[in-house]
């Protein structure tokens, strides 16, 4: 089977055969936007099939999470909100550059003593 996105509806869809017994594991890798932080992101598939065996497809079951109990239970985590790495204003760079400057210099002093 061939898995195919489409970025613009956020799907994807496979369309394959599975002989009887197989099983077929599509992994989706996703990045969670920035802006979703402390949002409840939730994931369910449809799987559509030929129950009767004529070739036409005309059931179909939602995927379930087996980490919970019972059936069609989406996949569900709560999204967290990214850490913002402190940064230094230009007087604050400055001022670190001169403190890493003099203890350099008194550094090399003590070297040279």
């Amino acid at each position: 089977g061939t898995a195919v996105p489409t970025v613009a509806t956020n799907t994807v869809t496979w369309n394959g055969p599975i002989p009887a017994g197989g099983s077929v594991t599509v992994t989706i890798t996703a990045r969670i936007a920035d802006t979703a932080g402390g949002q409840t992101i939730s994931n369910q598939g449809t799987v559509n099939f030929d129950a009767d065996g004529n070739g036409t497809n005309e059931s179909t079951i939602q995927t379930d999470n087996p980490g919970l109990p019972g059936a069609s239970d989406p996949t569900t985590f709560r999204a967290v909100s990214a850490a913002e790495i402190p940064t230094l204003g230009e007087l604050g760079l400055a001022l670190m550059a001169a403190l890493l400057a003099g203890g350099a210099l008194l550094r090399l002093r003590r070297r040279t003593a």
